[in-house]
């Protein structure tokens, strides 16, 4: 399991000194916190020929840019449309795209992989947003909780 920082998508095997391994590459720019290796990996396992999937929520605006760093190829998918199709194995290259989609708050779903040793990078600019619950949802909320508590009072002579 790993954990998202509120901020841009950064992960560089070379950046600060990181070593070629999975904690070198999760730790890089201390993007991922709470982390858990599964399945007989450990933070010194070497990542070659690896698949990874970011997951999260961001808020996107039709006609957005964004510009993504990547080795070896990514998908990206936002409201589980493919909006970013560059295959690998490259060396690290910048892919810019614009998002031509409804504007709003969207689930979406970063498919990188790792190949061939060598520079392990994913950085992009997308950060993914924490939900926050809207003040009209806190106050409909409200009056029904107290709405129900006089019903239940005089229901209930309480």
């Amino acid at each position: 399991m790993c954990h998202l920082l509120p901020s841009a998508i950064t992960f560089s095997a070379e950046a600060l000194g990181a070593s070629y391994t999975l904690g070198g590459f999760l730790n890089s720019f201390g993007a991922a916190s709470g982390i858990s290796y599964l399945n007989g990996f450990t933070s010194a396992s070497n990542p070659n020929d690896s698949l990874w999937v970011f997951t999260g929520t961001a808020g996107f605006t039709n006609g957005q840019n964004f510009a993504v760093t990547h080795d070896d190829g990514t998908q990206m998918y936002v409201n589980g449309v493919n909006v970013l199709s560059d295959p690998g194995p490259t060396p690290p290259v910048t892919t810019n795209f614009t998002y031509t989609g409804a504007t709003g708050n969207f689930p979406f779903q970063f498919i990188y992989t790792e190949c061939c040793n060598g520079q392990m990078d994913y950085l992009t600019d997308l950060a993914p947003t924490i939900p926050v619950s809207e003040p009209g949802s806190l106050l409909l909320l409200g009056t029904g909780l107290i709405g129900f508590g006089a019903y239940a009072r005089r229901r209930f002579g309480c």
